[in-house]
């Protein structure tokens, strides 16, 4: 007896059964960032950010209402269309063979969400140059002279700059000073933004180094380590190669932090049921797809310091 096509209630289960697979692998697939980055559900296909002024502090009500306008500045995150897909063995499908076709259905869902990953990772390692745009105030991601708004941060009528640019190897010394700049942050009006840092981030060179910062209750000395516990560390192993000294002091509690993800379309399953049928006839092989459209920008400055190592 010859080789007898699927009929269509065949794909249509089939195919469910394959997008059940996807869902549940999607739903448990590893990724930092949704920890590092703000993710926007709802992103359009462009989207403007309006950054908006700092809110001017609560003062005695003596004249007119102090109202703050909103921001010259403007910021642009469009998303783009990202797609896999995998060739299935007629026989393993039509034998229901899960055992062989469940691997590769789940390894085809993790690559949307890893995807993602891997293009946040690539935004803070190269936030130190314009390779991946700029942000709202012009200058790369982590740069020594970032402006709180257009016209800079006022200080005693005095137009200065700040810095989320730290200099040197990751240790305690320069963990702390990375920390120092973040919590002195001020706003456009002179006010303390109180950003508070709680990640580090870091890749596998430096894994023994972030365990004896964060995890160590003692240092070499046997004296009380300061640092213990003062953050959360992450260890990610894309930071690697030629930025493997790299790391990135972050605040994650912050509602805009240093990257943003736009999600248009979340990783889905792609179905071929119907014409399918053709490919079958030619290839004896079945065929099967992700999809997702998402795009990434920077966001606020002030919720990062990183360093070239």
């Amino acid at each position: 007896m010859g080789m007898k096509l699927l009929d269509r209630a065949k794909l249509e289960a089939a195919y469910i059964t394959f997008s059940t697979i996807f869902d549940m692998a999607l739903a448990n697939t590893s990724v930092i960032y949704p920890r590092i980055a703000t993710v926007i559900t709802d992103a359009g296909p462009i989207n403007q950010f309006k950054w908006l002024g700092d809110v001017p502090v609560m003062a005695e009500w003596l004249g007119p209402r102090v109202i703050q306008r909103l921001r010259a500045e403007s910021h642009e995150l469009r998303t783009k269309w990202y797609a896999n897909g995998i060739e299935l063995d007629y026989d393993d499908v039509n034998e229901d063979r899960l055992g062989i076709v469940r691997p590769r259905i789940e390894q085809l869902a993790q690559m949307g969400p890893r995807k993602i990953d891997a293009v946040t990772i690539d935004m803070l390692i190269n936030g130190f140059a314009g390779t991946l745009g700029l942000t709202y105030d012009g200058q790369y991601l982590f740069d020594s002279d970032h402006t709180a708004s257009a016209s800079g941060l006022q200080v005693d009528n005095t137009a200065v700059t700040q810095s989320n640019l730290q200099t040197g190897a990751l240790g305690s010394a320069n963990y702390n000073a990375a920390m120092q700049l973040m919590m002195g942050f001020k706003s456009a009006n002179g006010e303390p933004l109180e950003i508070t840092p709680d990640t580090l981030l870091a890749g596998p060179t430096n894994q023994l180094v972030i365990r004896q910062l964060l995890s160590a209750q003692y240092n070499a000395a046997g004296a009380t380590n300061v640092d213990y516990q003062t953050t959360q560390g992450i260890v990610n192993a894309r930071i690697n190669g030629a930025n493997a000294g790299k790391w990135f002091l972050l605040s994650t509690g912050h509602p805009v932090r240093c990257v943003i993800v736009g999600v248009e379309y979340a990783p889905e399953f792609a179905e071929l049921v119907g014409w399918d049928q053709e490919h079958q006839f030619f290839h004896r092989t079945m065929l099967a797809g992700a999809h997702m459209k998402v795009g990434f920008a920077y966001g606020m400055w002030q919720t990062g310091v990183g360093s070239l190592g």
